[in-house]
């Protein structure tokens, strides 16, 4: 065996232990509860109630082994696809355009399945259900930013591999080279994640929100908007990565020159410095209080609010209480 497949094995196994020691680690009452007080944070609304506080731990739970279960399969299906390709060592194209997609696309895809299937509060036939008075859509849940990001990438992508095939076509790159490459593929791949993801979105927002107050309406709201953010993150990386695929291709086409190989290099580094950017477009500011301030603005931020309980570990911090109520709500 080659070191270089040593060092490879000996890769996968440390992230196969991380993986099995993150896995016990969520089921600890006290990693749930700091799952609680971090989304808490975030979010912005009061907890209200031990039924509240109870309820998000074990959807925030099921969530999490949701995607870690869901992330191991796609990872199995990713080594899967080296050992019988027979692939040498970690180059950056299966890792980038194999791994990763594999890895999210089954995180997401078990998170999302969960909510579909369950609400955040039970269905109780007898217990009181708040009504909209206004139907919300995902402009509620998203920012116009984060909303767009995946489409306008995926139009980016297409006119690089537009471009890639015209470049090949008039001789300027290697059309062979390009068209043997995972551009128009995952041009393709990119595509049908939008639409399903598209799909999913619409499904989510038709699901029925059983709650018995207005308090518990909008941290199903909170619960929605993070799993359709879930959704855009997924179509969003997607979407890069076929633009890095499509970049890549072309200066593949280029030739084995020096220029072509630098090209390459930076070509790499900008798309990995772009997949980053968009995590981070979906992960920070307010990815999951934008919900809030369109939906429930009159939930202000006052220091010294109740937090939810975590053991007496997470007391002291700033907190937030509701002033009023969602608009556009009443009772049936």
């Amino acid at each position: 065996m080659s070191s270089e497949l040593t060092f490879t094995w000996i890769a996968l196994g440390i992230l196969a232990v991380t993986v099995a020691v993150r896995a016990i680690i969520v089921q600890t009452t006290k990693s749930q509860q700091h799952q609680v007080f971090l989304f808490w944070q975030r979010v912005g609304l009061p907890m209200g109630s031990q039924r509240v506080n109870d309820s998000l731990r074990r959807r925030l739970h099921r969530s999490a082994n949701a995607t870690l279960l869901g992330g191991v399969a796609g990872g199995m299906l990713a080594v899967g696809i080296y050992v019988f390709t027979h692939t040498s060592g970690l180059p950056f194209n299966f890792m980038w355009l194999v791994a990763l997609p594999a890895v999210i696309i089954g995180a997401t895809v078990l998170d999302v399945a969960l909510t579909v299937r369950d609400s955040l509060f039970g269905r109780q036939p007898d217990a009181p259900r708040m009504a909209r008075l206004e139907a919300v859509g995902l402009r509620n849940y998203m920012s116009p930013k984060r909303l767009y990001a995946a489409p306008l990438l995926l139009v980016l992508a297409a006119a690089m591999a537009v471009a890639g095939l015209v470049l090949g076509a008039t001789g300027a790159i290697d059309s062979g080279a390009f068209l043997r490459g995972p551009a128009l593929p995952f041009l393709l791949a990119a595509a049908v994640v939008l639409g399903l993801c598209v799909v999913m979105a619409r499904k989510i927002l038709e699901q029925p929100q059983p709650a018995a107050d207005t308090l518990e309406l909008a941290w199903d709201d909170a619960i929605r908007a993070d799993v359709l953010r879930k959704l855009g993150v997924l179509a969003s990386v997607m979407a890069w990565l076929a633009v890095s695929a499509a970049g890549l291709g072309i200066l593949d086409g280029l030739g084995a020159t020096a220029a072509a190989n630098m090209g390459t290099a930076l070509g790499q580094m900008l798309s990995t410095w772009g997949y980053f950017a968009v995590i981070l477009t979906y992960t920070h500011g307010s990815s999951l209080s934008w919900f809030r301030q369109r939906l429930w603005p009159n939930f202000t931020l006052v220091p010294a609010g109740p937090a939810p309980d975590t053991g007496g570990q997470e007391q002291g911090h700033t907190g937030t209480q509701g002033q009023g109520q969602g608009q556009g709500q009443g009772q049936s």
